[in-house]
């Protein structure tokens, strides 16, 4: 019963926070004005170090729900949350000038448990950000027969997710799926002042606030081959040192989003606090129904790995990644309109190593992860593409040691990023930081085991 209201205040929790505004308001990313807004990264923590690689990977205790075919492989419960730190440089490549800004958000909230371990089978239940929209451009221009006229353009939302998943593991194949709801809002707002040395003219705002939401699903698959067996009798313990390689591919494929537009076109003043007050409404309008639609994408790549002994859920020692994700964003439609997004691709290539998981030691039971990833984003704003890079790196520490008398551990996983979105052939090009820490929290599935006095 504990268990069930624990699981119950963490997803209440996630809930909440992922589908809150950022908890630092100083977000500004100007490219998040079309389509969706930007990508949040979906990836756990832990992989995020590794360039992102996540069809590949899996874990006896992290949660990879960009993955269902990894949930086979849980072991324990593992209540899984992260917050992400996106810091960036926005650099005007037309009229030289810089604008810093920095957000703080949850990026995931999950929980996942094995249902059965001999059958290896597990689940997971979670809820996450996809994309955020958050930008303030304003832009001067000269009117003829007037003087100048000022454009506000702002705009806040994203997309959300709240699933649950399955996954299931017959040897060396695993497959699994991942079931839920999408929602999630864009609120939008132009603004135009007229300015005149003579004449007085009552600025102008346009509104538009969409509601979207609809059932999704996406799907996930992981084959391993053993390459060698070797076991170590020089060791203090006799392990089998097992190599093997992994492929792994995920998608989903292009659905239509269901959505509700109210829109409110008026003259406006401020008042004498820096708000508006409405003067008289042109037109508005109410829940204008439509659909969004979103693209086919996936993912494929394979691994090579080292795990310390002879069978699947033995920790892995050494592992290399490489993967590929391709996302139709030409499919994209808005209301039946096309917008400024083209088809777009990401490599990824991640190394993450653990000198000893059996050691005492807190140096040689860490992870320790790097990794990059290289592609065009999925915006083109000015009709010309926008390359995305950065470099990863980051590492899995066991702050709480396990315990076999209530089979409980603590995980604490960093990822910093440090990339580069656009060039000088944009009008808007961004240096960014991010940093992501995760925590994964685990718990023994089913009944406690007895303690045993002499």
């Amino acid at each position: 019963m504990q268990l069930v209201k624990t699981t119950v205040k963490v997803l209440m929790i996630g809930l909440i926070a992922a589908c809150s505004q950022p908890l630092l308001a100083q977000e500004n990313s100007p490219y998040s004005r079309y389509g969706l807004g930007d990508l949040f990264p979906n990836q756990h923590v832990a992989t995020r170090a590794m360039g992102g690689i996540s069809a590949t990977w899996r874990d006896l205790v992290a949660v990879n729900t960009s993955n269902p075919a990894s949930y086979a492989n849980l072991q324990r419960i593992s209540y899984d949350l992260a917050l992400t730190i996106d810091s960036r440089t926005l650099q005007d490549n037309v009229n030289p000038r810089n604008y810093r800004s920095t957000n703080f958000m949850p990026a995931y909230v999950t929980i996942g448990f094995p249902i059965s371990t001999k059958r290896n089978l597990g689940m997971v239940f979670g809820v996450r950000p996809v994309t955020r929209i958050n930008y303030n451009v304003e832009s001067n221009s000269r009117l003829a027969g007037i003087d100048s006229i000022k454009s506000i353009y702002e705009g806040n939302g994203g997309l959300n997710q709240v699933f649950i998943g399955l996954g299931k593991r017959w040897k060396g194949l695993s497959v699994g799926a991942n079931v839920g709801y999408l929602f999630g809002k864009k609120e939008t707002s132009t603004k135009i002042l007229l300015i005149n040395d003579t004449v007085t003219y009552y600025p102008g705002m346009r509104t538009s606030n969409v509601t979207f939401n609809n059932p999704f699903a996406n799907i996930g698959i992981q084959y391993e081959l053993v390459l060698k067996n070797r076991y170590d009798t020089s060791a203090k313990r006799n392990i089998t040192h097992q190599t093997y390689m992994r492929f792994g591919a995920t998608g989903s494929m292009k659905q239509d989003v269901r959505a509700s537009e109210d829109v409110t076109e008026n003259t406006f003043t401020y008042n004498a606090s820096g708000g508006i007050s409405a003067i008289d409404s042109v037109r508005r309008r109410t829940n204008i129904r439509g659909t969004i639609t979103l693209p086919t994408t996936y993912t494929v790549g394979v691994a090579v790995g080292r795990r310390l002994g002879g069978f699947a859920n033995a920790p892995d020692q050494f592992l290399v990644s490489a993967e590929y994700t391709n996302t139709r964003w030409s499919q994209y439609r808005y209301y039946g309109q096309r917008d400024k997004v083209q088809d777009n691709w990401t490599a990824r290539f991640g190394i993450q190593f653990t000198p000893n998981p059996f050691d005492n030691r807190f140096v040689r039971t860490t992870t320790y992860r790097i990794g990059f990833y290289t592609g065009q984003d999925y915006l083109i704003p000015e009709n010309r593409s926008i390359n995305v890079s950065a470099l990863t790196v980051g590492g899995t520490f066991n702050i709480r040691k396990f315990r076999m008398y209530d089979n409980q551990f603590t995980q604490v996983s960093t990822a910093l990023e440090l990339g580069r979105r656009g060039s000088t052939n944009n009008s808007i090009s961004e240096n960014f930081i991010r940093l992501s820490v995760g925590f994964s929290l685990t718990d023994v599935w089913g009944k406690p085991l007895k303690r045993k006095y002499d």
